[in-house]
């Protein structure tokens, strides 16, 4: 799956398989600095935080993965980081960022991320708890050479936005959104540019809108195809739209979704999903909870995108679907022979769905209908009713498609993984117990893993984890 979500693709990206320099509370090691540049003098290497701190304290610090001799490829940030100087930092890596840990920037420091620097296949990663706070909206933000303006709360986003609708943004802060009361439409109809929310959420954001004010509502209405949002946490969402695509996130995506979150309860018209209503673009590395609801008989939900016609990965829903004609715990349905692009693969690969799904006519614990699309190295355990229902699919298993799926017929209550069709082999149902056992076949280690405590000792993905 090729991403161009401000760093590249994730495929090849593994934080625990590269050698790396690991900034956190232990000691100091393998690392040389001088003159303000930190470089590692071995490929696996300690900077502790609370030098790094002092140096940053005193002027500016680069901390680079390539050393005089040796070649570390990744940089993680492993405890907190804060810092009240007006000093820059800059995070120069071969491979990937990965900031595990909150980074504060407490004063009016800057901030550089730098990926792929004499690599390829690494990604800037932002991963729960992680975020970068800024203290001051004029610090500096650049993100592989590209300055970011950085703001404060979704009006202002969205006035920006408007100003300059294929501009670079970021979220400086975590935002409330419940003052703001109830949006009439998307606050952000279109964007063509790069947000990155850094990790932050937007909570309590709140939305009605009629179904003559715009045709697609989110808190972006539309994504184009260069656009980007990534590391977005919208955390409570109250959406309540009659447009025709109705997302947490934005109603319709062309572009690229990179490690967003959302959940609450969205509710629309013919195509809702808890990210995207629509995605004919990118969504990697997502998650979604909650409700995801349409109202019109004819209607779709998915618990993450609603309908699909483009390539979604490494993603998992928690969100319950439900109503009209289809609905499915992961997408709704799945288009393949009308809205087909040359040069888009359409195709779900290495996804899991845990909510219940529920429709009048194909629902699925992972998906309502496909039309034999790939889906690969994926997994449901939701229950489905209502229809043609299955364990994993509700319709178009006879077009096949399928490729070392699973469905948990414990928690599905089912034997049945497709509704209108039970001859697929592509597809196989377990138990929880034997989920629980192992990897199933065809399941990657550096994608996927399993932890007795963590999702209920299921399967996960390594750089994907649930919120628990």
């Amino acid at each position: 799956m090729k991403s161009a979500i401000l760093v590249g693709t994730l495929l090849s990206a593994t934080s625990g398989a590269q050698a790396a320099i690991s900034i956190s509370p232990a000691a100091t090691r393998n690392m040389s600095c001088s003159d303000g540049v930190c470089a590692p003098t071995a490929s696996m290497a300690v900077l502790n935080v609370g030098d790094l701190e002092s140096l940053l304290a005193i002027g500016e610090v680069t901390v680079t993965t390539t050393g005089s001799d040796v070649q570390a490829h990744e940089i993680k940030l492993e405890a907190m980081l804060t810092w009240s100087s007006a000093s820059a930092l800059s995070l120069d890596a071969q491979t990937s960022v990965f900031l595990k840990r909150p980074m504060e920037i407490s004063g009016t420091g800057g901030l550089s991320l730098l990926t792929n620097d004499g690599g390829s296949g690494g990604v800037l990663s932002i991963e729960p708890p992680g975020h970068v706070t800024f203290a001051d909206l004029s610090s500096s933000l650049s993100i592989n050479g590209t300055s970011y303006i950085l703001e404060d709360s979704v009006a202002n986003l969205a006035a920006a936005i408007a100003a300059k609708p294929n501009g670079s943004y970021a979220l400086a802060n975590g935002y409330n959104a419940e003052s703001d009361g109830n949006w009439p439409a998307a606050p952000i109809a279109s964007f063509d540019g790069s947000f990155d929310a850094l990790g932050n959420s937007i909570h309590n954001l709140s939305i009605k809108s009629g179904h003559k004010v715009s045709n697609t509502v989110g808190l972006f209405g539309l994504l184009k195809v260069n656009g980007t949002i990534a590391h977005l946490r919208l955390n409570h969402a109250e959406i309540k739209s009659g447009a025709a695509v109705t997302g947490g996130i934005v109603g319709k995506n062309r572009g690229n979704l990179f490690e967003d979150f959302a959940d609450g309860k969205i509710s629309g018209k013919h195509y809702v999903g808890g990210i995207a209503g629509y995605n004919e673009g990118i969504v990697e590395n997502a998650s979604s909870g909650g409700k995801v609801i349409t109202n019109y008989q004819y209607g779709i939900a998915g618990g993450l995108v609603g309908v699909n016609s483009g390539e979604i990965g490494r993603s998992w829903s928690s969100a319950q679907s439900s109503g009209g004609l289809f609905a499915g715990g992961l997408v709704g349905i799945q288009y393949f022979q009308h809205f087909q692009r040359k040069e888009q693969p359409i195709e779900i690969v290495d996804c899991y769905a845990t909510g219940t799904a529920s429709a009048a006519r194909g629902t699925g614990g992972f998906a309502g209908d496909s039309e034999g699309a790939p889906i690969m190295t994926s997994y449901s355990t939701g229950a489905a009713v209502g229809g043609a229902s299955g364990g994993f699919l509700g319709e178009g298993g006879a077009n096949g498609g399928l490729t070392e799926d699973l469905w948990d017929v414990t928690t599905s209550g089912t034997d049945r993984g497709i509704g209108d069709d039970t001859g697929n082999t592509g597809l196989v149902g377990e138990t929880t117990t034997q989920l629980q056992s192992g990897l199933p076949a065809g399941f990657q280690h550096s994608i996927w893993t399993q932890d007795p405590d963590i999702n209920n000792g299921l399967p996960y993905l390594v750089e994907n984890p649930p919120i628990e």
